[in-house]
């Protein structure tokens, strides 16, 4: 049984809907309209959240793979294959 654990985290979103990562945060103030979100953090040991998907999109992924939840919170989502 594999087990996957990531974190859910606020990003900042711009105006057109790309994501300014962490570290990349001095860019905030060159652009007038940005809003935060809630995603998944990147796991370099869980391929679904690559590139800061939305919840949703993650669960649907994770989903697909074969892993279904058994935990989730504001802060931490953890999916397990059968």
């Amino acid at each position: 049984m594999a087990v996957h654990y990531v974190n859910i985290m606020l990003v900042n979103i711009d105006k057109d809907g790309n994501i300014i990562p962490p570290g990349k945060q001095a860019q905030i103030g060159t652009v007038a309209d940005f809003s935060t979100e809630h995603r998944v953090a990147p796991n370099p040991n869980v391929p679904n959240s690559a590139g800061y998907p939305t919840v949703e999109n993650y669960l649907i992924a994770e989903d697909g793979a074969g892993f279904s939840v058994r935990h989730m919170d504001q802060y931490t989502i953890v999916t397990q294959d059968l």
